[in-house]
C-alpha cells in the first residue's frame, strides 16, 4: 500500500480521480504494470485504465519493455510516466495522503464495534488532500 497518490479534481462534476499503479508478475520473467484512475461517482467506484507497461526478460541480461496507452497504442516511457497529467490536464492536480487500516482482515472482523469505529476515525482523520 502506498502512503499517498496523485489526485485530479474536476470541479465541474465534483469528482476526484485517484491515480494508482499496479504490478502483476507472471513468474520471474514477466512483469505487467499499469496506471489507472479510481473515482467515486454516484455511489459507485469507477476505474479508468490509463496505460500499460510490459517487461519480458528473455534471459538475465536482456529484457523487452513496451508501453501502451489504454487503447493499445504504443507510447514512450516518458508518456507512460506522465499519462495521468496528460489525461487529466484540465483538472486541478493535488497529492492525497491515505490513512490505511493495516490490521489483518481477521482481526478487523474480531474487533469490537468501538475499536473498529476508532480505527475508521483514525483512517478518516489521516486522509488529506494537499
Amino acid at each position: 500500500m502506498v502512503e499517498s497518490v496523485p489526485v485530479f479534481y474536476d470541479p465541474g462534476s465534483n469528482a476526484y480521480y485517484y491515480i494508482f499503479d499496479d504490478l502483476l508478475k507472471n513468474g520471474a520473467a514477466e512483469y505487467y504494470e499499469n496506471k489507472r484512475a479510481i473515482s467515486l461517482q454516484e455511489g459507485k467506484l469507477l476505474e479508468t485504465p490509463l496505460a500499460y507497461k510490459s517487461t519480458i526478460y528473455s534471459d538475465p541480461n536482456s529484457s523487452k519493455i513496451t508501453y501502451t496507452d489504454a487503447d493499445g497504442k504504443e507510447i514512450s516511457a516518458e508518456e507512460y510516466d506522465n499519462i495521468a497529467d496528460r489525461f487529466f490536464d484540465k483538472y486541478e492536480k493535488h497529492q492525497v495522503s491515505i490513512g490505511w487500516i493495516t490490521n489483518a482482515l481477521d482481526s478487523i472482523q474480531d474487533m469490537s464495534g468501538e475499536r473498529l469505529l476508532s480505527a475508521l476515525k483514525e483512517s478518516y482523520n489521516s486522509f488529506a488532500v494537499n
